[in-house]
């Protein structure tokens, strides 16, 4: 093998193995969500989606009717992607681009994929109660 199609392989293979390492440190569910799902099987999650999202305080009448029919369109569309999944819609939040669902495993992989979702944590009483919903 000449010393170009080394360099060539040694390129891909480190690359390669970048990519992978890279995709797994940039899971969006948490580590505990995937250790809760292996004991129980279904797991209460609450899923933070990528929606613009700004106070609704901060906004005018239309602005605010904007923002929570943008926030509707994405839960709509993110269900639409986990059919076929083991999952039930137990809250859909209007002002917060938040929904929380039970989920199994197969739905999680796909929230996981998902270029709807930012991220997907258990569910506590806290974070139903609105306490420590992210902003």
């Amino acid at each position: 093998m000449t010393m170009i199609r080394k360099t060539f392989l040694f390129i891909f293979v480190i690359s390669t193995a970048w990519t992978q390492i890279s995709t797994a440190q940039q899971s969006k569910i948490r580590p505990e969500v995937w250790q809760k799902i292996q004991k129980e099987g279904a797991v209460q999650v609450i899923v933070r989606l990528k929606v613009p999202w700004t106070m609704e305080r901060m906004l005018s009448p239309e602005e605010k009717k904007s923002q929570r029919d943008a926030i509707a369109a994405a839960q709509q569309a993110l269900t639409t992607e986990l059919v076929g999944t083991q999952y039930k819609v137990l809250h859909q939040y209007q002002s917060i681009p938040t929904i929380v669902l039970e989920a199994g495993s197969d739905a999680l992989s796909k929230l996981d994929r998902s270029s709807r979702v930012r991220e997907v944590r258990a569910a506590t009483i806290e974070t139903l109660e609105g306490r420590t919903i992210p902003n």
